[in-house]
């Protein structure tokens, strides 16, 4: 019969899935900043830059926002992302 884990264990699987959301949500969201630009942008508002492909627009949201901008919307990503991650590995 196999004994049954410990509460430390559980804690710690849900510290590293916590620290592996926010690790995620850190690297990959001015991808995902990106992305939803490109999803919006239709060609037919004039004061929204055309961007050319992802670098450029990488490059041109850092230069006219700064890294604001690139990370516009990261609380609520990270905080969503760190709590069901947490969840997942601790259940």
């Amino acid at each position: 019969m196999a004994a049954l884990p410990s509460a430390d264990w559980e804690w710690e699987n849900a510290t590293a899935g916590a620290a592996a959301g926010l690790a995620t949500v850190t690297f990959s969201h001015p991808l995902d900043v990106v992305r939803t630009r490109f999803q919006v942008y239709d060609g037919r508002i004039s004061n929204v830059p055309a961007y050319r492909n992802t670098p450029h627009a990488l490059f041109a949201i850092a230069r006219s926002e700064g890294l604001r901008g690139l990370y516009a919307g990261f609380y609520p990503a990270v905080l969503g992302s760190t709590i069901s991650w947490g969840l997942y590995f601790f259940l």
